[in-house]
């Protein structure tokens, strides 16, 4: 319905500004920027919804039209209601709230839970069931989570009233201030359409055939840098190379679970990294700055491994040839320039995060005023018309408001389910019965710990399972002697790996349709390459050195080189073509390098890189030969 477009775009015009007017000036706070735009973003997310077909597919579009606009003006009503109350409810009402409060809060949070169910239905079953846990807490039968309970207009209060703590609290706060201003460059980048450019541009440098699947994972790697979205990055790189890997030989399921084990690397790969560095560095109360640092700390050995799994497996799976005139992208010079442009601004971004200390917000701002001037002149040298640089920061808008609409949606979710989780004490509750279940042996907390991560990410986007473990888990592993830094990054590297685990593999799913594969097998396989997403949530906890002092201490350089020696160990293991006596001695070796003392790590790793190299080495010798006997 063109007049639904027409108000979405106006929302998304006046969200922008509206962003944009706080990034430079800072008037107002935080909490009334919340207040005033989550509502906002929530009207968008109907009108988005209206513009696709509606809520419910069985109704007629006259009805779903009808019930749009019903839930329009009770996201209208809201707005006005809370900016209008503002003063009263955070200052003067807090506590004693009248019943005008509550039913404007009750219509404003079932709302917001109907919209978010089309996004996030798992999550908001998970925010229903706690709703019902925290007032029927004096029936529960287990006694560790047994509380007295919360009335229901204390559970309206909680989650919506008390601005400070509810869906309008920190979250979503970081939602719209921080992460929004990451985002820009992402967006910038989407409208001018970037992201093929940048797969055009790493395709030209391609000499072998069986070098393609390298490529994919350095298109995917980059383009994780602004995306921070496994699915996003497995639709945009892999509608390119997935094809091409299959022309080359390389059979579906291995050209899918490529793609998407290194799409998924995208979610641990500075500087968004799943927009959860953003809030390990507020739980923490460090710089993001600091947060990068050990961000490139696991993402590195990452690719690294997965770089020679794909080589390993490129070396068994290729058999044609690449006529790079007549298959590959041919880039224009214009890709060079715009690939050109995104390093510069993504470089000028960790520079002023990384090394200049500065605020994360301006230093986003910043990085994305550099991308648009380099952008603009571009769209000047291609001597675009006024529409059609109009048309791209249309695109570009209209992405960023996607993006945008997704995160604030999740985080305010997140933030019900805190906040249910603190009005009840199921946080402390929870740390108790985990430290009880495992009876004081670290090993076991981890163990249980690990399980509760697993079973989260089984539907949990990853944002949304580093949150819930990260307010369950990390004191206790804190308690039982780990550091902050590993107890947040354990929970962290558990929420990215959950997102390779189905049902809710959104970039397996993605990778395997654009192949045609097999979900389940692809899925297998994508699990097999990203193995060190399994393995480095331990070796974090067992490896301190790697998130204390990262770069800077000899400690550090031994743990990372050991660490990296006994990933690619593993790769070689799974994919080498050598002797299966061979391959489990590589596998024992990399095994023993991870749970050795990182004295006796050091010659293990070694051992392990000359067998793994004379491996890699056979593997080539078998190529050739193949190929002699073919030709």
């Amino acid at each position: 319905m063109p007049g639904w477009e027409a108000l979405w775009y106006l929302g998304a015009l006046y969200l922008l500004g509206r962003l944009l007017h706080y990034y430079l000036t800072g008037i107002g706070g935080a909490l009334k920027l919340a207040v005033e735009l989550v509502p906002l973003v929530y009207a968008l997310a109907i009108l988005k919804l209206l513009m696709e077909g509606g809520f419910y597919r069985r109704l007629s579009p006259w009805a779903n039209n009808l019930l749009g606009g019903v839930y329009l003006g009770i996201v209208a009503f809201s707005y006005f209601y809370f900016n209008r109350e503002y003063q009263s409810l955070f200052l003067l009402r807090s506590g004693a709230f009248t019943s005008l409060d509550y039913v404007v809060a009750a219509l404003f949070l079932g709302v917001v839970l109907e919209v978010a169910r089309r996004m996030h239905p798992i999550l908001v079953v998970i925010n229903l069931v706690f709703a019902l846990y925290a007032v029927l807490g004096p029936w529960v039968p287990w006694d560790p989570l047994w509380h007295p309970g919360i009335s229901w207009k204390r559970l309206l209060s909680v989650t919506t009233l008390e601005l400070q703590l509810g869906m309008f609290g920190d979250y979503a706060q970081l939602g719209l201030t921080l992460i929004g201003a990451f985002l820009l460059l992402a967006a910038l980048g989407a409208g001018f359409d970037l992201q093929p450019s940048l797969v055009r541009t790493l395709l030209a440098f391609l000499k072998r055939a069986r070098h393609l699947p390298q490529l994919t994972v350095l298109a995917s790697m980059f383009t994780g840098m602004i995306t921070g979205s496994a699915a996003a990055n497995s639709a945009v790189v892999g509608s390119v190379t997935i094809p091409l890997m299959q022309r080359v030989g390389i059979r579906g399921q291995y050209a899918a679970a490529i793609e998407a084990a290194a799409s998924t690397g995208g979610l641990i790969m500075p500087p968004l990294m799943a927009a959860a560095a953003f809030l390990m560095a507020q739980f923490m109360g460090v710089s993001y700055g600091e947060v990068l640092l050990r961000g490139f700390v696991v993402a590195l050995p990452y690719y690294a491994t997965i770089a020679l799994s794909v080589y390993l497996i490129s070396l068994r799976e290729v058999r044609g040839l690449l006529d790079k005139d007549k298959t590959l992208p041919r880039p224009q010079m214009d890709d060079f320039l715009k690939v050109g442009l995104l390093f510069l601004a993504v470089t000028y971004l960790l520079y002023l995060l990384v090394v200049q200390g500065a605020n994360p917000l301006l230093a986003a701002l910043q990085a994305a005023g550099l991308g648009m001037v380099g952008f603009l002149f571009w769209g000047l040298l291609q001597r675009f018309s006024f529409p059609e640089l109009l048309s791209r920061f249309r695109e570009a808008l209209k992405t960023y408001t996607d993006l945008l609409t997704q995160i604030v949606v999740l985080m305010t979710l997140l933030s019900i389910f805190v906040s249910l989780s603190t009005a009840t004490g199921f946080i402390l509750r929870m740390g108790q019965a985990l430290t009880a279940t495992a009876q004081g042996d670290p090993i076991a907390l981890v163990f249980v710990a690990w399980l509760l991560g697993l079973l989260l990410g089984l539907g949990l986007p990853p944002t949304a399972t580093y949150v819930m473990l990260a307010v369950i888990i990390v004191d206790p592993l804190r308690q039982a002697g780990f550091s902050a830094w590993q107890a947040h990054f354990f929970s962290f590297l558990l929420g990215v790996y959950g997102d390779l685990t189905p049902p809710v593999a959104l970039s397996v799913a993605v990778a395997s349709a654009i192949a045609g594969s097999n979900f389940l097998r692809t899925n297998i396989e994508a699990v097999r390459i990203s193995l060190p997403l399994l393995l480095f949530p331990f070796v974090v906890l067992i490896r301190p050195e790697l998130l204390d002092a990262p770069w800077t201490s000899p400690g550090f350089w031994l743990a990372f080189f050991s660490a990296l020696v006994a990933f690619l160990s593993f790769a070689v293991a799974f994919y080498a073509r050598s002797s299966l006596l061979l391959r489990f001695l590589v596998a024992g070796l990399a095994g023993g390098i991870l749970l050795a003392p990182i004295s006796a790590a050091l010659p293990l790793a070694l051992v392990a890189l000359l067998l793994g190299g004379y491996q890699v080495w056979t593997s080539n010798l078998y190529l050739h030969s193949r190929r002699e006997k073919e030709g």
